[in-house]
């Protein structure tokens, strides 16, 4: 799997992940981005190794990893 061939909810999910700059829970990602990361999307990130996710009670909580931070480099620097 490679992190070009991201779903454009995938995208948002790691730029709305790099706008908070810490650890978000679902309620809180579907607060400020309208949408929550479950299911396929977020193993795939998880898989990819872009973003790390617990569980935190009852929810999920979800933060970028180093790898993710600079996947959001590259596509922002990106022509």
């Amino acid at each position: 799997m490679q992190s070009d061939d991201l779903s454009v909810k995938e995208r948002a999910v790691l730029f709305a992940l790099l706008g908070e700059a810490r650890e978000v829970t679902n309620p809180q990602l579907a607060e400020c981005a309208g949408f929550r990361l479950d299911g396929k999307e977020r193993r795939k990130l998880n898989g990819l190794k872009l973003v790390e996710s617990r569980r935190a009670g009852r929810t999920y909580a979800h933060e970028l990893t180093d790898a993710g931070w600079h996947w959001c480099a590259e596509e922002l620097s990106a022509g």
